[in-house]
């Protein structure tokens, strides 16, 4: 069994947002504080020379290297920004290229047999899609249905859902722009009080579950969902506030 968290990423554009810093932030700081340290000592052994033509001699020449000297260390620092940034292009086109070549499995549409209000046991129909320019492996489904009341509608509404049944490690492989068809085995009414409530609409009928899949990258990929149909006069599901359009992750 699996256990999975939400996972609380960062926006697309954190990364980015931290490389917003100056181009020769606290290094240029460095180079001109060493600048005026070597000047300093430079001016201080020039006392030593009694005639001022071979102090002056001492100083242009002294602080032609150092000049040179703090010009090699600013290009140095130069190269080092041109490499982190090229880094950072190579990370963010390495990221791209994942997101724009994995699989995304997601829901494609879901309807009732017939709705609520006619007396029948409400039985699901759901399409799901691989949208992605690659395969989907290991892809395995895993959802939920029940007629809830009460303080456990009143969750289910806020996407705190019951509890699932554990998802199993084993799945196929969904290709591109491929479509699964998911239908639960059918259920029969507990009783004539559930039918009743339910075709008077005192309680709710919600499904939900768990897609799982692995991407050609060997990355598992979690994504939950929840629906639930607003009147029993209706065969459409609305998609619940629980998961639908938020990656969860295996906890480590």
């Amino acid at each position: 069994m699996r256990f999975y968290s939400v996972n609380k990423t960062q926006d697309a554009h954190t990364s980015e947002h931290e490389n917003d810093a100056p181009f020769l932030p606290r290094g240029l700081w460095y180079i001109l504080a060493t600048g005026f340290i070597l000047f300093g000592i430079l001016y201080w052994l020039s006392r030593a020379f009694a005639i001022k033509t071979e102090k002056y001699t001492f100083m242009v020449l002294g602080g032609a290297n150092v000049l040179i000297f703090l010009a090699i260390l600013l290009q140095a620092l130069i190269y080092r920004r041109q490499w982190d940034a090229m880094q950072r292009t190579v990370k963010v086109t390495e990221k791209s290229f994942r997101a724009g070549s994995r699989a995304y499995v997601f829901i494609n549409d879901a309807w009732l047999e017939a709705p609520i209000s006619s007396g029948a046991y409400p039985h699901p129909s759901l399409i799901l899609r691989n949208s992605g320019k690659t395969p989907a492996y290991r892809y395995r489904v895993r959802f939920e249905q029940a007629f809830l009341t009460g303080e456990e509608d009143e969750k289910a509404r806020r996407g705190i859902m019951p509890p699932m049944r554990p998802l199993s490690d084993r799945g196929h492989v969904l290709g591109p722009t491929e479509f699964s068809n998911l239908s639960p085995e059918r259920k029969t009414w507990e009783n004539s009080e559930q039918r009743e409530n339910a075709i008077k609409g005192l309680s709710t009928y919600h499904m939900w579950g768990l897609i799982c899949y692995v991407d050609i990258f060997n990355k598992e990929h979690a994504y939950p969902f929840s629906l639930y149909v607003r009147n029993p006069t209706l065969k459409k599901f609305s998609y619940g506030a629980y998961g639908n359009d938020i990656e969860i992750q295996k906890d480590q």
